[in-house]
């Protein structure tokens, strides 16, 4: 089997400020991005954000990103993907809470979120 159809690969959301409207309001926006996951919890985020700053984009976002996500699982599904490891278009992340991979260096990533 191909290590790389182990990855689950998933729509993310963040929220983010959006600016301010006339009235001089924070708005707030969606941005919508890949994540792929290995079975120990080694995560990857997607350099492509689709950002929705307003209602009238919502939709156009998840299409954008629904389109990316189609696009990977086809590859994944072909053989094609070479996943998100030393790919330039991932960047690695903190792993999923609670998994092997965070288990393996626990005291870090809770003393960086600390930090925060």
């Amino acid at each position: 089997m191909n290590a790389n159809n182990t990855w689950q690969v998933e729509i993310a959301s963040d929220v983010y400020n959006a600016g301010t409207n006339e009235d001089g309001e924070t708005m707030e926006g969606l941005s919508f991005y890949l994540v792929a996951e290995a079975p120990n919890g080694r995560r990857f985020v997607h350099n492509s954000r689709f950002n929705s700053p307003s209602r009238g984009y919502l939709e156009g976002a998840r299409t954008a990103v629904g389109t990316l996500l189609v696009r990977v699982l086809t590859a994944k599904v072909a053989g094609s993907w070479s996943g998100p490891v030393n790919n330039p278009a991932w960047q690695e992340v903190d792993p999923a809470y609670g998994s092997e991979a965070y288990a393996a260096n626990w005291e870090t990533y809770e003393a960086n979120r600390k930090d925060l």
